[in-house]
């Protein structure tokens, strides 16, 4: 049923841009063209599927608020000197040592990381 009405809008849209624009250069006609189309199919896929815009919604401010997260504690730099102050507490945290071998290799830092998990007991 939402395929039909999907479909309908699409020709409305695509017959009526093409009567409204006809004196307009065809720069201008493939772009209104792409964005109508762009805003049928969100609305159909808004309708049609409204548990999975939810968790694209959802995931979207998990990712925002890791992020912030992430700038707050200063990036991979900060995070990896937070962790050497607190292995400098306890250096028998192996949690910890999987923890710093783990930045090292977002770093591309293979020699330091396989010193860390050495130290973890790997």
């Amino acid at each position: 049923m939402l395929w039909i009405l999907y479909a309908i809008l699409v020709s409305l849209l695509s017959g009526g841009l093409y009567f409204l624009l006809k004196d307009q250069p065809l720069k201008v006609r493939c772009w209104v063209s792409c964005i109508g189309f762009f805003l049928c199919f969100s609305l159909y896929f808004a309708i049609s599927q409204p548990a999975a815009v939810n968790q694209w919604l959802e995931k979207g401010r998990e990712h925002y608020a890791l992020l912030v997260e992430y700038q707050a504690l200063g990036g991979i730099d900060g995070m990896i000197s937070r962790i050497k102050e607190k292995l400098d507490k306890n250096p028998d945290d192996a949690e910890g040592w999987i923890v710093l071998g783990k930045l090292y290799l977002a770093q591309h830092n293979e020699k330091a990381a396989k010193a860390a998990f050495q130290h973890a007991g790997f």
